[in-house]
């Protein structure tokens, strides 16, 4: 079978590849290198809590349905980054789970029993029922992964402004979506609203909207297949092709023709 990779139209870790380091190579393998320069490690850690602290809000929130630090779900969240760092947790994360979302739901899963463990030796009642029968609100699960997918769309648009920033300057107007920071975001403008502020011609600016969707895609692919375990060939390829759907389908829904197809 061949790799996600090569049907993508692309090899990893080519010498000439544009892209040859995005999420796990770039972000977590520096994170949790020890041996990094500290400036690195400070910069991907910064990335990393950018791209995942709603997703992993999001995701304890569904893991401490009907306890009471549910409510805090936003403190405990510094709480479990500071769980990684005094763990070593990010470290320890190698190319052999599978999915690194799927690692860190797992990592998160082992912090929330912990809390709950804590809380019990302190006093704190809760509705266990509520939590063991009532499983995980499926709208927490949307909402975590829509996160995700927000999270590596972002870090796309990253990889994109520094390849042609013309391409995800467009993309920033006609959709609303910034590279990075959501904090730098605005209203998202008309075609021909964006071709005034580009200087271009309608018809210039669809045709670099045309470009940048389809360079965007291939490099989200991108981040998508450095978020996964490429160890074992056939369970590459199925955890791709699940990650792959996930991630462009909640975009999509985020961002109507962004990725998909125009018609």
């Amino acid at each position: 079978m061949a790799s996600a990779s090569s049907e993508m139209g692309f090899a990893r870790e080519r010498p000439d590849d544009p892209f040859p380091r995005t999420l796990w190579t770039e972000v977590v393998q520096v994170a949790g290198d020890p041996g990094a320069e500290r400036s690195r490690r400070e910069a991907s850690w910064e990335r990393l809590v950018g791209m995942y602290r709603r997703p992993i809000e999001l995701c304890l929130r569904a893991k401490l349905r009907g306890h009471p630090a549910a409510v805090r779900s936003d403190e405990l969240v510094d709480e479990f980054f500071s769980y990684l760092v005094q763990h070593a947790i990010v470290e320890k994360a190698k190319r052999g789970v599978g999915s690194f979302r799927g690692y860190i739901q797992g990592v998160i899963k082992n912090f929330a029993h912990s809390t709950k463990r804590a809380d019990a030796k302190h006093g704190v009642v809760f509705d266990a029922d509520a939590m063991d029968a009532g499983g995980i609100d499926d709208r927490l699960i949307v909402e975590e992964e829509r996160a995700w997918a927000n999270g590596l769309l972002r870090e796309a648009l990253v990889l994109l402004a520094k390849k042609n920033p013309r391409q995800a300057e467009a993309i920033r107007l006609r959709y609303g979506i910034a590279a990075g920071a959501p904090a730098q975001e605005e209203s998202a403008l008309a075609l021909d609203a964006v071709a005034a502020r580009l200087g271009s011609g309608k018809h210039a600016i669809e045709e670099l909207l045309r470009r940048a969707r389809a360079e965007l895609k291939v490099i989200l692919l991108r981040c998508v297949v450095e978020s996964l375990d490429t160890s074992e060939p056939e369970t590459y390829h199925l955890t791709f092709v699940g990650e792959r759907d996930l991630v462009l389908r909640r975009a999509e829904e985020e961002w109507p023709g962004l990725l998909m197809e125009q018609r």
